[in-house]
């Protein structure tokens, strides 16, 4: 009977063992399956494996539930729709709308004449100089020859030269002679061309005397000269280019004033520049004397010079003397 009892209660003791190892398993790997490979219990060694192995599975199914699951579309059952059996009806045609051109009138174009520049002048000469200014000793721009046309744009002293535009689009003087140029417009019709002249005496008076005046023009403007006596009347006129000088002789004894004039395009026929031009006079008067072994002589500067000792005043360019 003990020794019955004692198997009894072997028995349980080791089911309660049993019982104790499989639960302390099922603890160790829910919360560690790495520890649960190395578990204590030694007689269950390959069945936890197993046992671990089913576990991680079932701890990673969640994983599957972000792959939706695959809903099967419903089949979609044919719906017969009967066939009329009524005639159709033919569609209403839609009328169709055809439009007559309307008759517009067609405008002409206003045709507006153009005006073709008559040519002022026809060459006759068979060789025929164009200078950069009206006379013979200004310098050859230019040659045309018998047949050319030119267009006149100025002229000077009565049309003896015309100032022109050739079919270079070169612009110079010719000679406005009969035997160069035969003239196709009226002489008077043509204005006044402008020029540079050479540095030279334009006009004078008296020629007697033996003073001497000699003209620096230092300004960056041409200029125009006369001198007078001291009641404004020119005894001579020059014109003396930028960096040039002009010597002006033959002055008779006795006091003058110096008046003077600087701009650009010199107007011959009114001996006065037509662009940018300013007048004044010296205020103190030129003395010129005369003896036996003596001659007065000048020399003016027209630029504001180191040393200088004549002074100017502003002149009325109606005030302006003229020959």
């Amino acid at each position: 009977m003990k020794t019955f009892e004692k198997i009894i209660t072997g028995i349980l003791s080791l089911l309660v063992l049993c019982l104790m190892a499989t639960m302390t398993l099922v603890i160790v790997i829910n919360m560690t399956p790495v520890v649960s490979l190395v578990a204590p219990s030694p007689t269950p060694t390959h069945t936890a494996t197993a046992t671990a192995t089913a576990t991680a599975t079932a701890t990673q199914t969640p994983t599957a539930t972000f792959t939706p699951t695959k809903t099967p579309s419903p089949t979609s059952t044919p719906t017969h729709t009967p066939t009329s059996t009524a005639t159709p009806v033919p569609p209403t045609p839609t009328p169709t709308w055809t439009v007559s051109p309307t008759s517009t009138p067609t405008q002409m174009p206003t045709v507006t004449p153009t005006h073709t520049p008559v040519p002022g002048a026809k060459v006759i000469a068979p060789d025929l100089n164009v200078r950069s200014g009206p006379g013979t000793p200004y310098s050859q721009v230019d040659q045309v020859h018998a047949g050319d046309e030119l267009r006149v744009v100025g002229q000077y002293s009565n049309c003896d030269w015309l100032k022109v535009i050739t079919s270079r689009q070169g612009e110079g003087w010719v000679s406005g002679g009969s035997t160069y140029v035969q003239l196709q417009i009226p002489c008077d019709t043509i204005p006044p061309g402008t020029f540079r002249p050479l540095t030279t005496i334009i006009k004078r008076t008296v020629w007697n005397g033996e003073g001497q005046m000699t003209i620096q023009n230092d300004d960056v403007r041409d200029a125009f000269v006369v001198l007078t006596s001291l009641n404004k009347q020119p005894v001579v006129a020059g014109y003396v280019r930028t960096g040039e000088s002009l010597l002006i002789t033959g002055i008779p004894d006795g006091a003058y004033y110096l008046y003077f004039s600087t701009g650009n395009e010199w107007n011959g026929e009114t001996s006065s520049f037509t662009e940018i031009a300013s007048s004044e006079r010296s205020e103190d008067e030129f003395l010129f004397t005369t003896t036996y072994t003596n001659y007065s002589s000048w020399e003016v500067t027209l630029y504001p010079a180191s040393g200088g000792n004549t002074a100017t005043e502003y002149v009325n360019p109606e005030a302006f003397p003229h020959f």
